[in-house]
């Protein structure tokens, strides 16, 4: 979605502030081409030609050290940007990437080389991920050796393992972390919890050892001040939903000798008719919602669903001793799945606006875990990762985590009897040290049908209409404008910063059309625009700006004129305006251009025919997206 924006971000630079320029017809008056707010941006020169056609000039000053050129061809459907600069800030980083976006995929590939920092000694990461019909899996690693300064000087090591596991009706987790720092972290300490569901509601079982600060010591300082303290901490929760808590000390020893204070206390909380309250209280808000469209009867269904959720076991065990701790858990729900449909069908009664999910998508998330349940879908994350010094004022970090999943293919099927279309994405990545610099390599591919247009359907429809209605117009624009493809890439290299982008339209006159309402109407052929660091031109080339026998009387009564536009009627000048090479740009994008879709009489555009499928799709989305955003702010004109 980024990407689509980006692209969207830079059209939006380079056709909505020059669209004042476009008016319609073969005379048109003063006001004709005045925004909604009646503010219009004259032209610093306007060039008129014999049959009424108008080259707008606007001139700016620059402060940038670089060039750059961009064009909009509106017969082709081209969009071209090109930005050269030199910077101070990355002379020893080299590296290239670009992405490509179609209808239905993204796509990109690249590297970047860069100096290893002295803090690390050595380096080897790789990452993996694969989902299509078939399987789903991900796979990562990473081994490093590292200098002991800064905050990895405060540990002596570190350790973590667990997993994560869900399925259609159940999720649970388990696993340890366990720190030793240098220095001791505070006083010795142990907590545990443990809390199951019995037939009238919950039991928690809790523990607590350890050292009391002087600002609790009246919370632990009798045994009758402990029960009132666990009572307020825990029965007050269930009393709120309408259910009771019981509270029983099992084992209880305090000591203080003035200075320090400890606890040994064991205690067993019972909680019954929380379920019911909880039920109660979520059929009455639902029931009275202004909000939600359910009556009584059908918000009592959706709180019986969420009744239906189950804690199997939830366990929780801390221990500190002055320099280590230790952590270890272990849970399971299960029955989540009636509280997810119940949020499906709450957001499905919920006016679009204010749930920010159309009916569609609620639709097709309900398909989703509908498929889940049906193929018994299992998926599970695993990690493990440790911290360890090797001497010499080093530490190594080694560190794994993985992805599986059961039934997979049993759930893609699920997923296509129920008509929910299936798309494919698989990422790799790996960077590695060699004492000198640091290189790295990343790969990524996304496939789904009408991918982009359903993330710009999806954008839409989160939108306010009347907070983002330039935004929303856009929008709606690029959903009829045929998107074909688009590419955007960066290269880095001894301090230049090139970066390039191109997109492809079969009827670009949606996006033109979107802005030119507000400017009055207008039939713009094409936008060029150079930039040489000091200056910087754009030149907006007009069909029909006045009629052939117009004046310079006539040409200065426009919007787009004021007392400082410099008027050139045919016969008084004579030059060439830059265009945009859509050969070339064809080239870079691998599409078919045929001649002739240029139109040379307006804007000198270069015509050709190129069948090209060069330029793969390249590295690191958010490098050529930042890049992009950069050449955006380039080339935005006040």
């Amino acid at each position: 979605m980024s990407t689509i924006l980006a692209v969207l971000q830079v059209l939006v630079l380079l056709i909505a502030p020059v669209a004042a320029t476009a008016p319609t017809g073969q005379s048109i008056d003063g006001t004709a081409l005045q925004t909604e707010d009646g503010e219009v941006r004259t032209a610093d020169t306007i060039y008129v030609r014999e049959n009424g056609d108008a080259v707008l000039a606007y001139n700016e000053s620059s402060t940038s050290e670089g060039t750059g050129q961009i064009g909009v061809n509106m017969t082709s459907g081209l969009v071209h940007l090109l930005v050269a600069t030199e910077t101070d800030s990355a002379t020893d980083v080299s590296g290239q990437g670009s992405v490509v976006m179609t209808p239905d995929s993204i796509a990109g590939n690249g590297s970047l080389a860069m100096p290893q920092p002295d803090t690390l000694q050595s380096l080897s990461l790789s990452a993996s991920g694969v989902q299509n019909e078939k399987r789903a899996k991900m796979d990562a690693t990473l081994t490093a050796t590292i200098d002991r300064r800064g905050s990895a000087a405060a540990f002596s090591s570190a350790h973590t393992d667990g997993h994560v596991t869900m399925d259609a009706n159940s999720l649970s987790t388990s696993g340890t972390a366990t720190v030793k720092t240098a220095m001791p972290m505070g006083s010795d300490t142990s907590l545990s919890y443990s809390i199951e569901e019995t037939a009238n509601g919950y039991v928690l079982d809790g523990k607590r050892s350890g050292t009391v600060h002087s600002y609790e010591r009246d919370d632990w300082s009798s045994r009758s001040a402990a029960k009132a303290h666990l009572r307020s901490q825990y029965a007050r929760t269930a009393e709120n939903f309408g259910g009771s808590a019981r509270v029983t000390i099992d084992h209880y020893d305090y000591s203080e000798d003035g200075e320090s204070a400890t606890v040994d206390v064991e205690y067993t909380v019972q909680y019954s008719g929380i379920k019911d309250g909880v039920a109660r209280a979520l059929t009455q808000q639902l029931a009275q919602s202004s909000e939600v469209d359910l009556s009584q009867s059908e918000a009592r269904t959706v709180a019986s669903k969420v009744k239906k959720l189950e804690i199997d076991h939830v366990r929780f065990a801390m221990s500190q001793r002055e320099n280590e701790m230790n952590v270890e858990w272990d849970a399971k729900v299960e029955n989540y799945d009636g509280a997810l449909f119940a949020a499906l069908e709450i957001a499905k009664n919920v006016d679009s606006e204010q749930s920010g999910l159309q009916k569609k998508d609620i639709q097709r998330l309900k398909k989703t875990l509908e498929a889940q349940q049906s193929a018994n879908l299992q998926q599970k994350v695993t990690w493990t990762a440790d911290l360890s010094s090797t001497g010499s004022g080093t530490a190594a970090v080694d560190a794994e985590v993985h992805y599986r999943t059961q039934n997979w293919d049993a759930y893609v099927n699920a997923l296509k009897e129920r008509g929910v279309t299936v798309g494919s994405s698989s990422f790799e990545m790996t960077a590695n040290s060699d004492g000198d610099e640091v290189t790295a390599e990343a790969s990524f591919e996304l496939n789904q049908q009408k991918m982009i247009s359903r993330a710009v359907d999806s954008a839409a429809t989160s939108l306010d209409p009347t907070a983002d209605g330039q935004t929303m117009r856009l929008l709606k624009a690029f959903q009829n404008s045929e998107f074909k493809k688009a590419k955007m890439s960066a290269n880095v290299k001894k301090g230049t910063v090139t970066v390039e982008a191109g997109a492809k339209f079969d009827n670009i006159s949606a996006m033109r059309d979107a802005f030119a309402g507000r400017y009055g109407g207008a039939e713009i052929a094409g936008i060029a625009g150079r930039s040489d660091g000091d200056t910087s031109t754009t030149y907006v080339y007009v069909k029909d700006l006045v009629g052939e026998n117009a004046t310079k009387s006539d040409v200065k009564a426009l919007a787009v004129a004021n007392d400082d536009t410099e008027i050139l009627m045919p016969g008084e000048w004579d030059r060439e305006f830059p265009s945009m090479d859509q050969k070339s740009v064809a080239g870079y994008l691998g599409v078919q251009y045929q001649s002739g879709n240029g139109n040379n009489a307006t804007d000198g555009t270069t015509t050709a025919t190129t069948t090209s499928t060069d330029g793969q799709p390249g590295f690191g989305l958010a490098v050529t997206l930042a890049a992009l955003a950069g050449v955006a702010l380039l080339a935005r004109r006040d």
